[in-house]
């Protein structure tokens, strides 16, 4: 498996910005900043980093998380008594991935110290301001497109509905010539089958994680369906003849590991 691009989409956000929770203020470089419950909209190009997830042990900036907790503290949006201790600020994430995944869309809930003269008084409703400021400390490949206020209960992992993934796999795997025969329609044709049964409602994938005994309910995930293309350039580059984009599909989540 060669690379694996992951959005997750919030449908719930709305519902969960109907009740906005109450501001505890606090003052920061002379400005009073209000303390709320804040989903964060980004995307990253993985490429350099050990994951998504926080892991401290790795050292600073390792994962992209640590990299967008960096931005934040130096934006002061995150107070110093309070960075480097993901517990103190309730962060919360919709998915996560591996050392040099990219993902389009990831949601993050935390409570963060923002500027509400932003959001009310200029209509800001998106948190684009706040993203902006935000960005001005990140690196190229990690950017925040929005700062959404949301409710006090907000979890970004329990409000996600579905996830979106896509791979990229060595032809070779399916013994795949790429050279439009009929052999390669037919293997094509077989793989599709073999993805097919992974479809529908609430199977157990226990044997695709980590040490996971089958007990009901546990691992189950609704495998909603996947899209196969044939080879394609990729990212910009050419690709070579015995590599092929083998799969999209979306998962629609009833437990999240």
């Amino acid at each position: 498996l060669i690379k694996k691009m992951v959005g997750a989409k919030i449908d719930d956000i709305e519902q969960a910005c109907s009740h906005v929770d109450n501001p505890e203020a606090e003052e920061v470089n002379g400005k009073k900043l209000c303390k709320r419950t804040v989903a964060i909209h980004s995307g990253y190009v993985g490429t350099g980093y050990k994951g998504s997830s926080v892991n401290r042990t790795l050292g600073d900036d390792a994962t992209v998380e640590q990299v967008l907790e960096s931005a934040m503290f130096k934006t002061g949006l995150i107070s110093e008594s309070n960075f480097g201790h993901f517990s103190k600020i309730r962060w919360s994430r919709a998915s996560r991935t591996d050392k040099g995944v990219h993902s389009l869309g990831t949601v993050m809930g935390l409570r963060m110290l923002i500027d509400e003269d932003l959001y009310l008084r200029e209509g800001d409703v998106e948190g684009l301001r706040h993203a902006d400021l935000i960005n001005e400390h990140l690196p190229e490949g990690v950017r925040v497109f929005s700062v959404q206020k949301v409710n006090k209960k907000f979890d970004a992992r329990h409000y996600c509905q579905d996830r979106t993934y896509e791979y990229y796999l060595p032809a070779s795997m399916l013994d795949l010539k790429c050279d439009g025969s009929d052999e390669d329609v037919i293997r094509l044709e077989r793989f599709r089958a073999a993805l097919k049964s992974f479809e529908g409602a609430s199977k157990a994938f226990h044997n695709y994680t980590r040490f996971s005994a089958y007990t009901e309910g546990s691992g189950n995930t609704q495998y909603s369906g996947h899209r196969l293309k044939r080879p394609r350039e990729a990212e910009g580059e050419q690709q070579r003849p015995e590599e092929a984009r083998m799969g999209e599909g979306v998962e629609k989540e009833k437990e999240v590991e």
